[in-house]
């Protein structure tokens, strides 16, 4: 089966790797031998069996970058904090502040619970 992205062509081989569950090969025998044996369909049953892929392992340097990307947002929002505050700007610092580590928890918890 093939499917077109953008200017590329894919099969559907190498789209299937990023799916969570693989069906394996004898399924698909599986399912076309039910099929064509029974006459009653209501009698015909199908077995599909799912694999699940393994996790990938954690990255020590992605989890640098995060720890760093934390440090330089807390370090901005301490700086905004304190400018807001120093120039008399008519908001509250939380406008800019609570997006800015709202985003980035979310984000990290993205990358902790990714399965």
């Amino acid at each position: 089966m093939i499917f077109a992205f953008g200017s590329g062509v894919r099969s559907f081989n190498s789209i299937a790797k990023f799916l969570p569950f693989r069906s394996s090969p004898h399924t698909h025998n599986q399912f076309m031998s039910s099929h064509t044996s029974s006459d009653d369909p209501a009698q015909s049953q199908v077995n599909i069996t799912l694999t699940p892929q393994p996790r990938e392992p954690r990255n020590p340097r992605a989890e640098k970058w995060i720890a760093a990307g934390w440090v330089l947002i807390l370090v901005k929002c301490a700086v905004i904090w304190w400018a807001i505050i120093a120039y008399n700007v008519p908001i509250h610092p939380l406008w800019l502040v609570a997006p800015t580590i709202a985003f980035a928890a979310l984000a990290t918890a993205l990358y902790i619970w990714r399965d």
